[in-house]
């Protein structure tokens, strides 16, 4: 790691903690697995399903984009089960941001997001009712969809 500790008072930082260590940085690539959450199925993808991460400490940013053509036997919510890094057990949640083609929102739904699950690698798609309830998009609203995502979350990993 990079020791920021021999700064000296006059530097930038002038901090005086024990946290002054880049223990890690990591970046890579990934496949996505999609998949039902009730029943996983088969899922099969187009022409593109890729996903890359930086991870920097604790803190791990994923971004990727998914071309899912089908699911066959899979039923429940949208769940991709292999992020990285498990999300850290903890009361700060994260979600992130969506980009859907194709994908049909239930009825007074306004958006769709992700969110990552504390304590485990899985991210999940819910979708926000308009005035409403939130709620995760499942297979049988759509079961070919395009999915570009990013969320940032904390790892205790």
């Amino acid at each position: 790691g990079i020791d920021f500790s021999a700064q000296t008072a006059s530097s930038a930082t002038g901090a005086t903690t024990t946290a002054e260590l880049l223990d890690h940085y990591e970046e890579g690539t990934f496949t996505p697995a999609w998949k039902g959450v009730s029943n996983h199925g088969t899922t099969s993808y187009g022409d593109t399903n890729t996903a890359c991460y930086t991870k920097i400490g604790n803190i791990v940013h994923v971004q990727g984009y998914s071309k899912i053509s089908g699911n066959s036997g899979g039923s429940g919510g949208w769940i991709m089960d292999n992020l990285p890094f498990p999300a850290w057990n903890n009361d700060a949640q994260s979600t992130g941001s969506l980009m859907m083609y194709s994908g049909d929102l239930p009825a007074g739904s306004g958006w769709a997001n992700v969110y990552a699950n504390k304590n485990t690698s899985n991210m999940y798609v819910y979708n926000s009712e308009d005035n409403g309830i939130w709620q995760q998009f499942t297979i049988a609203n759509d079961s070919a969809v395009f999915f570009i995502f990013q969320i940032t979350y904390t790892t205790s990993a």
